[in-house]
């Protein structure tokens, strides 16, 4: 029996691919909070594959981070809302996937409780 289906092998090859292209577009940490590693080692999908299937293969749905500051988003999912880190499936809209980005940028302070998105 299969331990991987071959619709999902391929996705999986198309994901190893979508990463490497991901992280040479934006080498360095899109988040830079204090203790930052500076250069981005993981592909962050700012929605979670278990409210969109589709997210870990949707570019426009990834963020280059360091492993130190995707822990730190992954453990503080209300910063991580404010900030534009995360995201529910209901806002995949251009609108709002541009005014996650524009949040990104515009806080890198881990303290921070201000709502920017």
């Amino acid at each position: 029996m299969r331990q991987v289906s071959k619709k999902r092998q391929s996705q999986l090859w198309q994901r190893v691919e979508l990463r490497i292209e991901q992280l040479e577009k934006f080498p360095n940490c899109e988040a830079k909070f204090q203790g930052c590693g500076g250069r981005a080692t993981d592909v962050h999908e700012i929605i979670n594959r278990s409210q969109r299937s589709t997210s870990w293969i949707e570019p426009e749905l990834f963020c280059s981070l360091c492993r130190s500051c995707h822990q730190w988003i992954t453990v503080h999912p209300a910063f991580a809302k404010r900030h534009g880190y995360t995201l529910s499936n209901w806002q995949f809209v251009p609108e709002i996937l541009a005014k996650a980005k524009k949040a990104r940028k515009a806080c890198h302070k881990r303290d921070c409780l201000e709502d920017h998105l």
